[in-house]
């Protein structure tokens, strides 16, 4: 639940996004990912500190596009739960996002976890 202070910041966003005519009232995340690699294709979506690796909304939204196809393939059923073990890197982004696409819910895993505290 939101404090007073976060509520207020909230809703003045929100009247600053409808003032803009980019308010994402009834979209879903899916149609605003898709949405903004086609306006932003070439621009940088994700990368790591040290700029080693870097992928453009284009790159993002096809490595997505690739994975969540794999998914399918292996028939990742509707609504099902997909854990995601990783490091902070870019690619968490492109997993996580696949998963979605694909129809399932990501679950994610902080690589630091002990294994003894993991459970299906």
């Amino acid at each position: 639940m939101l404090d007073q202070r976060e509520d207020r910041l909230v809703r003045a966003m929100q009247r600053q996004w409808r003032a803009s005519g980019r308010h994402p009232e009834r979209q879903t995340g899916a149609e605003a990912f898709l949405q903004t690699a086609a306006a932003h294709g070439d621009r940088t979506a994700v990368r790591l500190k040290d700029d080693s690796v870097t992928k453009t909304w284009g790159e993002l939204r096809d490595e997505v596009a690739a994975v969540a196809g794999g998914l399918t393939e292996l028939e990742l059923g509707s609504g099902e739960t997909v854990a995601i073990m990783m490091n902070n890197r870019p690619e968490f982004h492109v997993a996580d996002l696949a998963v979605l696409f694909a129809g399932g819910t990501p679950y994610s895993v902080l690589a630091s976890s002990e294994t003894t505290r993991l459970t299906l």
